[in-house]
């Protein structure tokens, strides 16, 4: 149908990272189409594999998402609202993988490392917004692997 669909774009940005092709106007489109198309899915059905299945991400792809973003040092702070976001979702929870969580986690940390300290002490807020996010994402991984030692499975 000529659409890209977010398995396009998770496979793009992972080969982009791969080879290390930065381009900064081209990311920032994938980045906004990504997050077009999980927005759409956030906000049309309730949580649960329908919700995930309509985004047409699967687990897997909103992790490569969020590495090759943050490895090719693209600051995306809308989008990685919404990958953190997604990745707590029942849809998608069950999915990930210990590496997926690992990925998310390390890609919010850089992500809060690239956004500019002036724009917060503004009083921007999408430090701490990103901040608690991967804090929620860290310790809901850490619960259901029952502990930190957990995260080695």
């Amino acid at each position: 149908d000529g659409e890209v669909g977010p398995q396009d774009i998770a496979n793009t940005l992972w080969a982009f990272a791969k080879v290390g092709h930065t381009s900064p106007s081209t990311l920032s489109a994938l980045a906004r189409t990504a997050n077009d198309k999980l927005q759409t899915a956030l906000a049309s059905s309730p949580p649960g594999a329908s919700r995930a299945v309509s985004a047409g991400f699967t687990s897997q792809g909103i992790a490569n998402v969020a590495w090759a973003i943050s490895t090719l040092g693209q600051s995306e702070p809308v989008l990685f609202e919404s990958l953190l976001d997604a990745a707590l979702d029942p849809g998608w929870v069950d999915g990930l993988n210990a590496q997926d969580w690992t990925n998310l986690g390390w890609s919010g940390a850089v992500q809060i490392a690239l956004l500019p300290v002036e724009e917060e002490q503004k009083g921007g807020g999408r430090r701490q917004a990103l901040f608690d996010r991967v804090e929620r994402l860290f310790l809901f991984f850490c619960n259901r692997k029952g502990g930190p030692e957990g995260l080695s499975s």
